[in-house]
């Protein structure tokens, strides 16, 4: 029987810039623009929706005109939505060029409560996938570990995606993971570099399957019977790699929900990133 994996986070909107080149003072270039719905949550649910998957975002989103449509076009690609909105949503902008990125963002006005939740967000859900950004102090790690909690007590299983490790850093490891901590999480996605600035060259006990991508090399996956590594098989030349993180993970829960293995899960992992890293932005084409 397949599972249903939910996201609970915030709508963000991105903007993509693909630029020609690394953007340097005082040079001019021309650019391409995406305007897209954003955050990981959203593109989590957009990616399992685009591959056919039940698709549940629950959470937050802006009450302006910008979310109304990235809202709109989450809609439209079949996500079923269950959110709360106030406030401007946070815009990422997203400078991307021969395979780097670097991101500009205001944070807007948009903010968490713990009175927003509603226990009817979960209903359906057999995994509740979490953005780690949200877990950093300036968001709201009190919320999500409210809704973890409430997530355990109806049997499911939590997972989050690491944030990025000059966040972690710029934060304390200490203090973040603290906060991943208290989400009790079955799964958790980190980048190589993120792994390391949190020392997680072992897998800790408190994580039941610690996934670390590594780009082009082999994803290792530690869990309780071991460490095993699966080679990436598909290299995309020349990708656009906003979303790839996402899309690993929507792939990998999507057949872990299921009661797949760790190969299969980090097979079909592999293959929705790639597909991600041929479209630019951060959301997946549409089918």
């Amino acid at each position: 029987m397949a599972g249903v994996v939910g996201v609970v986070g915030k709508v963000v909107v991105d903007e993509v810039l693909l630029c020609e080149g690394p953007p340097a003072p005082d040079t001019h270039q021309n650019v391409t623009r995406l305007l897209t719905p954003g955050g990981a949550p959203a593109n989590v649910a957009a990616q399992l929706a685009a591959h056919g998957r039940p698709a549940v975002m629950a959470g937050w989103a802006g009450a302006d005109a910008a979310s109304s449509e990235a809202i709109g076009a989450l809609t439209a690609a079949g996500v079923a939505l269950r959110l709360t909105r106030r406030g401007r949503a946070p815009v990422a902008t997203v400078l991307s060029w021969e395979g780097d990125r670097a991101f500009l963002v205001d944070q807007g006005t948009l903010r968490a409560q713990l009175t927003d939740l509603d226990d009817a967000w979960l209903d359906g859900m057999t995994v509740v996938h979490f953005n780690g950004f949200e877990l950093l102090d300036y968001c709201w790690p009190d919320v999500l570990a409210q809704v973890a909690r409430r997530a355990h007590a109806r049997g499911m299983a939590v997972s989050v995606d690491c944030p990025t490790a000059n966040r972690i850093v710029a934060q304390g490891t200490e203090r973040f993971v603290a906060s991943l901590a208290s989400l009790a999480p079955e799964v958790v996605f980190s980048n190589s570099e993120e792994a390391r600035v949190l020392d997680f060259g072992e897998r800790p006990g408190w994580i039941g399957v610690l996934a670390v991508h590594a780009g082009v090399d082999a994803t290792t996956v530690h869990t309780s019977d071991g460490v095993s590594t699966h080679p990436v098989t598909d290299v995309v030349a020349e990708p656009e790699t906003t979303g790839c993180g996402d899309a690993f993970a929507a792939g990998f829960l999507d057949v872990w929900a299921a009661g797949g293995d760790v190969g299969t899960a980090v097979a079909q992992a592999h293959t929705w990133a790639a597909a991600q890293a041929r479209v630019p932005g951060a959301q997946p084409r549409r089918r």
